[in-house]
């Protein structure tokens, strides 16, 4: 449920340009073999809570670029991590 939450999502990333640029999420950039449960700390305005969150790689060519961190009991996305340096 939590790979077909993401199916769509806009990931929004900045080149070395400093153009913005543009990744979506489809079934064919989701990381297989990469995909693992984790505990996330989430900051709220006043607190920080610890979030059980799905970790989905998403990439090119079954190679990671993002991570994209899905909320387990909302199925909202929390966060996302780019994994490269532009």
């Amino acid at each position: 449920m939590a790979k077909a939450a993401i199916i769509g999502y806009q990931i929004e990333w900045y080149d070395y340009g400093g153009d913005i640029q543009i990744f979506e999420i489809t079934n064919e950039t989701i990381v297989d073999n990469e995909i693992t449960l984790v505990i996330l700390p989430f900051e709220r305005d006043d607190s920080i809570e610890m979030r059980v969150c799905w970790r989905i790689s998403v990439g090119c060519y079954q190679h990671p670029v993002f991570h994209v961190f899905v909320d387990v009991l909302s199925g909202k996305i929390i966060k996302t991590w780019q994994l490269f340096i532009c």
